[in-house]
Formats: structure tokens, sequence, C-alpha cells
């Protein structure tokens, strides 16, 4: 009888690095086994991910999705797996919403009600606001056969709170998509997100880049991000400058898939979402965050590659360091001020990511 997988994770969205860990879990799991999604959003994870053989609702976590009932189909696909798969992302953490870590810890509530053994790969922890939350991430951790992290300050948080379980570095589940073949331009790919902190100015960045003899391929990762970008450049840009508007345009891929072969055509990329920086590395893109935007004197010359990967960024190579457990590093160099605090709270996930082992040899 072939095994039932049920993938438990933010898909549904239309956030594209987590459809792209989605994706990379349907591809590399066994073809023999059944591959169940639950989904924020079924009738879209079903179009975009024909690989997954069943597919519904997330647990209830509000009253319209209780009374809704949908989620009786949930309480099936429960009963009936093997195994629970807590795909990749950031999902443990009170960072950027309150309601996140009771979110997830509910959907493993239900997995550990019907004694299903959970394994999380790919996952990042913290940071933690309350010490409620991180009481919360633990006993959902302590409930795990098997623990995968995708960085450094994520594996020491898990030792310290689950110190019994079984836990692994390894890295994020995008880097098992296959490398475009890159046909740099002279181009640069950016990125933003809404941010709570001070505004980026990167008027006097564009503008010095489109000088220089550089076009724009501005890039949304989801739906806020295409908001953000397209208010910059109506701001950046007069409606009277058309040669200038040229120089720049805002796209948001369909598929990791396609944001690869968008940044394949790119000699450089800067940006502040994860994925983004993780698709750059693979199309061999020159790379940065988004502190240049303060240098208007910046080429792309001056850059260092961001991601701890070879310097050829030749993708075999790489995986070869990865499988041997030689690769490894800070995403963007990026210490953080207390590393005591980090131990025990998590720091900012988007300042931190380590290549270490890679999935495709985890018995699931």
């Amino acid at each position: 009888m072939n095994k039932k997988v049920l993938i438990i994770g933010s898909y549904g969205a239309s956030n594209i690095g987590d459809e792209a860990m989605l994706e990379s879990l349907l591809n590399n799991l066994p073809e023999s086994y059944e591959k169940w999604v639950l989904s924020g959003n079924p009738a879209e994870t079903k179009k975009r991910h024909p690989k997954a053989n069943r597919v519904a609702l997330h647990f209830p976590f509000g009253l319209r999705s209780f009374l809704s009932m949908r989620w009786l189909q949930s309480i099936k696909l429960m009963k009936q797996c093997d195994r629970v798969i807590l795909g990749g992302g950031g999902l443990l953490t009170d960072g950027e919403s309150k309601r996140a870590i009771g979110l997830w810890s509910w959907q493993l509530w239900w997995a550990n009600h019907y004694k299903k053994p959970i394994i999380m790969l790919g996952n990042s922890l913290g940071p933690f606001q309350k010490e409620s939350s991180k009481k919360r991430a633990q006993k959902a951790l302590e409930q795990m056969q098997l623990i995968t992290v995708r960085d450094e300050v994520s594996l020491e948080l898990a030792k310290s709170l689950a110190p019994k379980n079984s836990i692994m570095l390894g890295s994020d589940l995008a880097f098992l998509f296959n490398a475009p073949v890159n046909t740099q331009q002279k181009r640069i790919a950016l990125n933003l997100r809404p941010w709570s902190h001070a505004p980026i100015d990167i008027h006097a960045f564009v503008e010095t880049q489109i000088k220089n003899g550089y076009s724009m391929v501005w890039i949304a990762m989801e739906a806020s991000d295409e908001k953000l970008l397209s208010k910059e450049k109506a701001r950046l840009i007069p409606p009277q400058a058309g040669a200038f508007s040229e120089k720049i345009n805002v796209v948001r891929p369909n598929s990791f898939t396609e944001l690869l072969e968008i940044l394949s055509t790119c000699e450089a990329a800067i940006g502040m979402r994860l994925h983004f920086l993780i698709a750059a590395a693979l199309a061999n893109c020159t790379m940065a965050g988004n502190r240049l935007f303060r240098q208007s004197k910046w080429h792309v010359g001056s850059i260092k590659r961001a991601v701890p990967l070879p310097q050829s960024m030749e993708r075999r190579r790489a995986y070869e360091r990865v499988e041997k457990g030689q690769a490894g590093g800070t995403f963007g160099g990026t210490k953080a001020k207390s590393q005591e605090h980090d131990r025990k709270n998590g720091s900012n996930r988007r300042n931190r990511f380590v290549i270490g082992r890679p999935f495709g040899k985890i018995a699931i």
C-alpha cells in the first residue's frame, strides 16, 4: 500500500516562495507516495500544483471557517494519512503576526490528536516576541518525530527548546530547483516588500543605474509587493517621462520557475525577500541586500555574493559541497547585536540563512 503524506504549510495565498517550497516537496517525494495538502485556498492549490493528489482546507481558526464545515474533509485526510509534513517557511513565530504561532500549533494539534508522526522540513524558528509563543512552539517541537531547520540560529533554538528530539540542519526546499540557463543582459532585478521600519529611498539609486545604461525589472513575490512597487514607480517617474519609464518594468511571476527564468536574464539582483535571493543565487546573479540603496554610486561589480556557495556558483559543484556538509555561513553576512538573544529568541530570519544538508536522503 502506498504511503499517504499530508503536507501542511502556508499555501494558497499566491506567495511565490511558499508555493515554491510546496512544489519542491511534491517533485521530490517518491512518485509512489500519495501527496495530500492542507491549504488556505484549496482551489488555487489544486490549480497551481497538479501533483497534489488531494487538497483540503486548513483546520478552522476562526468562526467563519468553522461554520463553513469545509474542514470535515481535512479531518478525513488527517485520519487516513500515514504521516504529516510541516512544509518549509518561517511558520513557528510571532514576529510578523501574533496569530501565526496559534494557527500552526492548531494544525499540528490535529496531527497529535490522531497520533500521526510529524516531520518538520526546511523551517525557521522564531523570533518570539512573547514567552507564551515560545512555549507553544516548544510544545509543538517536542511532539515531532524529526525536525529539520534551514539556518543555524533556528538549529540552536530548536536544540534549546527540544533537546531530546532528532534535529538536523538542512536547507531551504527551494534549493532543490534546477538552475536555469543564464543569459545575462545589462539588467538589474529589484525586490521590495512592505516594511515597518524607516522607508528605503531607492530613487537616487535607480536613477544612477539607468543613467549607467541598465534597465530594471521590479519583481513582486506576492500582491503586497506588487502594490508597493507600483506605488514606488509612480513616485519615481512622472507620467510624461516615457523614455525613463520604459526602463523599469514591474512584474509578478506566476511561479518560482518563471522567477528563475526572469533572473537568469539579469546581471544583478537586490532584494528583501528570502526566496527572491535564493532564486537569484540559483540564477547566478550578482546579489545584494537593500543597504545598497543608500549608495547612489553603486555599480554591479562592487557587490560581493551574499549566499555561501562556491565562487563559480556552478550548481553541480555547489551541491557536491552541500552533500559533504561543507557549505555554510550567514545569509547576507549580518551578525546579530546579541548572540545570546538570538540563541534564546531567534533573530530576524531575513538576515540569516545557511545551506546545510539537502533533504533528498531523508527517509520520510
